[in-house]
């Protein structure tokens, strides 16, 4: 059991892509950040919306009025309070893919394991298009610490990490930037065609989110 544990602390987190409720996500983002100031009022009406009113009394929470009437921690909110809806319901949904796309952006054979940190290490940012980067950057780390001032969503029950997000529209955007193909790579890039196998990989993530008109969560979990 112990050589297990040491394993586990040595092994990279696994990162995924996952559809979510991009618009709802920054929503709730907003509202709990409001929260740690202070005003539970953004909080409370977000979670008077029927779909989200009906995922909280599932965990038998009939009413919130402050923060601390949901007892999940803020990635775990964040990340149920922004799952899809269908017919007017939220639940768990598939996955943006089953097979070769997330395995391979799922733990990349370098550093951390985070493919978003190493196309941003070895993408050339030449400044000829800032927008591409920008969105990367969104998908890599909007709910870092760097950017929201707090690692809050970063420390979730279960080893549960949220990394970043685009909403659908940023999807739609990211997708047409990457397949335009105007970026360069860096000529130190440590992996040969690293950058263009997770772009490749990605774009069909992308796609599926288009497809389903859904944002994109990258979250990591171990």
């Amino acid at each position: 059991m112990h050589g297990l544990e040491e394993e586990a602390k040595h092994t990279t987190p696994f990162h995924t892509f996952d559809p979510c409720d991009g618009d709802n996500l920054a929503r709730v983002v907003e509202s709990l950040e409001a929260a740690r100031k202070g005003d539970n009022t953004p909080l409370a009406l977000f979670c008077q919306e029927t779909a989200i009113s009906n995922l909280l009394a599932i965990e038998e929470i009939q009413s919130v009025n402050t923060r601390s009437d949901i007892l999940w921690d803020d990635a775990t909110t964040a990340w149920m309070l922004s799952l899809p809806t269908s017919n007017g319901k939220m639940a768990l949904p598939e996955p943006l893919d089953y097979g070769m796309h997330r395995q391979r952006l799922g733990r990349f054979p370098h550093g951390n394991g985070s493919p978003m940190k190493y196309i941003l290490d070895n993408i050339i940012d030449d400044n000829s298009d800032e927008r591409l980067m920008q969105l990367l950057h969104y998908l890599h780390d909007r709910l870092g610490e760097s950017n929201v001032g707090h690692s809050g969503y970063a420390i979730g029950n279960g080893g549960l990490s949220l990394k970043g997000y685009l909403i659908h529209e940023e999807v739609q955007e990211l997708r047409g930037l990457l397949q335009r193909g105007k970026w360069k790579v860096s000529s130190d890039e440590p992996l040969d065609g690293g950058v263009r196998d997770i772009a490749k990989h990605l774009t069909i993530i992308l796609r599926n989110a288009i497809s389903r008109k859904v944002g994109i969560l990258h979250r990591s979990h171990t």
